[in-house]
């Protein structure tokens, strides 16, 4: 696999999954902040519903107490925090995979690096071995279009 000169010398593929890696963990930042504003909204209901509650008919609603109310909206909340916290483990999780993923791929690109140092026509040969993957897949991409250009024709003629 030739060496290209992407961002801190890391492979096409590498680089992919890196920014995989990063949209998943920026999913999950955004899914957290979701969860912190549902959170602090239950939060606010909840301080809304004991203030009003508190001036009507000793806090009793509709045959449920105060309590029962508060309780619930406590339930609510631990749900949200836990919901929140595991959110937030597996961003950390991903953001030490990426971690981990980054230092292998740095110390693989050095030794890498260093190979095409030592042996001159190592370099040259990963050209070569590129060029004609290139080539192959070239090959396969004309011969698949021009299969589904065949299919598709027959389908057109047969529809007649």
């Amino acid at each position: 696999m030739a060496h290209s000169g992407g961002p801190g010398g890391l492979s096409r593929a590498h680089s992919a999954a890196l920014g995989g890696h990063h949209e998943v963990l920026d999913e999950l930042e955004a899914a957290a902040r979701r969860h912190r504003a549902a959170a602090r909204h239950a939060l606010e209901a909840a301080s809304l519903l004991h203030q009003s509650g508190s001036g009507r008919d000793g806090g009793a609603q509709g045959g449920v107490s105060e309590s029962d109310v508060l309780l619930r909206e406590r339930a609510a909340l631990m749900g949200s925090h836990k919901a929140i916290d595991g959110a937030l483990a597996q961003a950390a999780t991903a953001h030490e995979a990426l971690l981990r993923q980054r230092s292998s791929l740095g110390v693989t690109a050095a030794g890498l690096g260093g190979i095409l140092a030592r042996v001159p026509g190592v370099g040259g040969l990963m050209d070569a071995i590129q060029r004609r993957r290139l080539r192959n897949d070239q090959v396969i991409a004309v011969v698949i279009g021009a299969v589904v250009c065949v299919a598709l024709w027959y389908y057109v003629l047969r529809k007649r």
